[in-house]
């Protein structure tokens, strides 16, 4: 089956169900999205043409995605011609469907409490900037929903835009900015996503 009609199942499902990731499938013990669609295929559910347009729009958007590892892994699946990984192809497919599609997002967990969230692409690092206990950086986190993280972190980094990672922290005040919904975190704590599986090591948390 060729990689344009898995991306047009995506669509279709993410834009019906919204986006379920392997870790959070695992965690709820339901059916993760790219499972979903790959069930789909299978079935040989049939595709509109619509959505067939779509899906080669989506193509076009990966052609312009990369800069890391999972990225350039990302770009590679969704630009092939036949099926690889269902999993990595579906998160694709929800990023174009958020990116092109502004949503605002929602805040994550309960101020005062300790969060772990399995899963964040780090999407932006600021510029080093004076602090009352010294320098800093804002880190800019998306987790596999589409919500924003904020963290104030160190000046000093080897963290790279695009990396993931699984985290823990405290959910320092829930803020809204230019109209997206904004988690903001304190004590993060940080574990490298391996890019190959899509899975993390909590011991380097503990």
């Amino acid at each position: 089956m060729k990689q344009i009609h898995f991306i047009a199942y995506a669509l279709s499902e993410i834009r019906a169900n919204g986006y379920i990731s392997r870790a959070t499938a695992e965690d709820r013990q339901i059916t993760a999205t790219g499972d979903k669609i790959c069930h789909a295929l299978m079935a040989g559910d049939p595709i509109s043409s619509d959505l067939m347009d779509e899906a080669l729009e989506v193509v076009k958007w990966g052609t312009f995605q990369g800069g890391n590892d999972f990225r350039d892994k990302i770009n590679h699946e969704i630009t092939s011609t036949e099926t690889g990984s269902g999993y990595l192809t579906a998160f694709a497919v929800y990023d174009y469907i958020r990116e092109t599609s502004g949503e605002s997002g929602e805040w994550i967990g309960t101020v005062g409490e300790k969060s772990t969230i399995p899963w964040i692409e780090l999407k932006e690092i600021g510029q080093v900037r004076p602090g009352q206990f010294g320098n800093y950086r804002i880190y800019k986190f998306v987790d596999d929903s589409g919500n924003t993280i904020k963290w104030f972190g160190p000046a000093e980094t080897e963290m790279n835009e695009g990396d993931i990672y699984a985290g823990k922290c405290w959910i320092k005040s829930h803020s809204t900015y230019n109209g997206y919904k904004e988690t903001i975190v304190s004590r993060m704590k940080l574990s490298p996503v391996n890019n190959a599986q899509m899975t993390f090591n909590w011991n380097l948390l503990d």
